[in-house]
Order: C-alpha cells, then sequence, then structure tokens
C-alpha cells in the first residue's frame, strides 16, 4: 500500500526531472527530506546514484549553504557560486545542478545579488532551493 502523499511527491520530483533547467523551491514540514530530495534530483539528471551520498562530490553539482548552519548566505557566497556557474565546465555533459541550502538564511544583499543571476542563468543549470522553515512567509518592504 502507497500513501497518497508519497505519490504526489513522487510525480513533482518526476516533473522536475522530466522539466530541468529551471530553478525550483522545495518547502514543507521540518525534516521531512527536502535537502534528500534535492540530491536524488540530481543524481537522476546525472545518473549519478553515488550523489545521494552526502559526501559524494560530483563536478557538475555545487551546494550553496551557510558554512555552520547558523550564520546567513552572503553575497561572497553568493559571488563564488556565480562564478562556478558561469566560469566551470568540468562536467562531461556541461549540466549543473546547484542547490542551496537553507535558502530562508541568506542576507538581503546576497539574495538581491542571487535574483538578479537567477534571471539569466545558463540554459544547462538546475537550481533547487531548499526552504528549511516550516512556513513560507512573505516579507515586504517599505
Amino acid at each position: 500500500m502507497t500513501l497518497p502523499f508519497v505519490d504526489n511527491t513522487n510525480k513533482k520530483l518526476l516533473s522536475i526531472i522530466d522539466n530541468p533547467y529551471r530553478v525550483y523551491l522545495l518547502y514543507g514540514e521540518k525534516d521531512i527530506g527536502k535537502y534528500y530530495a534535492s540530491r536524488y534530483i540530481a543524481s537522476k539528471l546525472f545518473d549519478d546514484e553515488n550523489i545521494t551520498k552526502y559526501d559524494h562530490v560530483h563536478p557538475g553539482l555545487y551546494i550553496l549553504s551557510s558554512s555552520d548552519g547558523k550564520k546567513p548566505i552572503s553575497i561572497s557566497d553568493v559571488r563564488g557560486l556565480i562564478d562556478k556557474i558561469w566560469h566551470t565546465t568540468l562536467s562531461k555533459t556541461k549540466q549543473k545542478v546547484i542547490i542551496i541550502n537553507g535558502i530562508d538564511n541568506i542576507t538581503d544583499s546576497a539574495a538581491n545579488a542571487l535574483l538578479k543571476n537567477l534571471e539569466d542563468i545558463p540554459e544547462d543549470t538546475t537550481i533547487i532551493d531548499v526552504y528549511k522553515r516550516q512556513q513560507l512567509r512573505a516579507y515586504t518592504k517599505i
């Protein structure tokens, strides 16, 4: 017996795998496996099952997260990522998957720099943002 939410989740994951080269946001309840799901998607896109192991390194996979999990993602972190997106071609397929783990823990200047670059990412790039908080919140600046 398969639980209904499992079927729904699998359909959404397959939809991402079938339509790569976009920006996706994974969010939901705390500790349900969003980061693992992002690595699973990358493993399917690269056809490398080892990517689901957290210590596995792949030349086309980039992980952006705060260094200690508490400090926010900084603008220098984002600039380093942008440089890798545009200037690195280590993968044979040139395909890149960027996982931003903890997109909700980012400084305003880093978020603005990231947003500016997301509008014009290379065609062979998939970006998966993992939102760690339990609920999405809208922010309004005055």
